[in-house]
């Protein structure tokens, strides 16, 4: 009756570690799922703040590109501001020495008319 009831006992622990054994297997199995969702959870999170921040970037490279354009665009605008400036001074300048030749020229026809009233007379 004792080896019956040893053997009873040995069949009893034997159980009793074959379930502590499934729970633990149960335990870490259910472990490694929340680990597998937790890091599903992270690649989300940084997949979605990857595509804000490269959203931002993108952002920030429009937003540059768009200064650096009008910067480029203002530059062209005062460039040709100048230009235009310095074309209508040369403009003046030479309607200036036109006016300046053709007021010479006639000084010196006049000049040269007077010589001939004079020599005449």
């Amino acid at each position: 009756r004792d080896k019956e009831q040893q053997a009873l006992r040995d069949a009893l622990c034997q159980k009793e570690t074959a379930g502590r054994t499934a729970i633990t297997q149960i335990e870490h199995a259910e472990w490694v799922q929340v680990q597998h969702e937790h890091w599903a959870v992270k690649t989300n999170i940084l997949a979605d703040a990857n595509y804000y921040e490269e959203q931002v970037v993108r952002k920030a490279l429009i937003n540059l590109e768009q200064d650096i354009r009008g910067d480029l665009k203002q530059k062209m605008e005062v460039k040709l501001a100048v230009v235009k400036q310095h074309a209508m001074l040369r403009d003046a300048q030479v309607r200036r020495q036109r006016q300046q030749a053709e007021d010479l020229e006639e000084r010196n026809r006049m000049r040269l008319v007077a010589q001939i009233q004079l020599e005449i007379s």
